[in-house]
């Protein structure tokens, strides 16, 4: 998505000026059951100067970016926190799952001279592709393959399991303690 916007009074860019032309990238319209997750940006234009990346401080007239905006569905969100409360956990916010290993496993230099992170887990395999610094490409090969073929099932599984692989990990290994409610709770999901 691409966003515009003046630059202030003072013809300097500032943090209101990315903000605003932020806002004017998000302004694009979404069926009812989508929201917005991430707004990455790719790069910035000052007066048809390309290619800035950190465009704050310098002088122009009209500030253009290009965003990568992630969307996902309100509903699926939305049984997600609520399996996870029901669990008497919180929620501090949702991460695209290659943006969630990136930041764990990346560095900046790694992500600006260009990475492709293969994630493989039990029941799909993610890639994120980053290139100067950007993310560039997220699959969903595995979903297209698994709705073409009638295997919605078999890709959901990994879904479903690794959560309670990672649970059962951290209590049985690394001796994290859970409380007997929690671990009814578990046990439940698990059966």
């Amino acid at each position: 998505a691409n966003g515009r916007a003046a630059i202030s009074d003072n013809k300097e860019v500032t943090q209101d000026d990315l903000n605003s032309v932020e806002e004017s990238a998000k302004a694009i319209t979404l069926s009812n059951d989508q929201e917005i997750l991430h707004v990455l940006p790719k790069d910035y234009e000052i007066d048809g100067q390309d290619g800035i990346k950190v465009p704050l401080g310098m002088s122009g007239i009209a500030l253009d970016g290009r965003y990568h905006l992630i969307t996902g569905a309100k509903n699926a969100r939305d049984n997600i926190e609520k399996c996870i409360k029901n669990c008497d956990l919180s929620v501090n916010g949702f991460v695209l799952e290659q943006l969630a290993s990136s930041h764990s496993i990346l560095s900046a230099d790694e992500k600006d001279l260009g990475v492709c992170l293969v994630d493989i887990g039990g029941g799909t395999t993610d890639i994120a592709i980053f290139n100067s610094g950007f993310l560039i490409f997220i699959n969903w090969a595995v979903w297209i393959y698994a709705v073409a073929t009638d295997r919605i099932i078999d890709a959901s599984l990994g879904y479903f399991i690794m959560p309670i692989l990672i649970v059962m990990l951290g209590y049985f290994f690394f001796k994290k303690k859970i409380n007997k409610k929690k671990f009814i709770k578990i046990l439940l999901v698990i059966l």
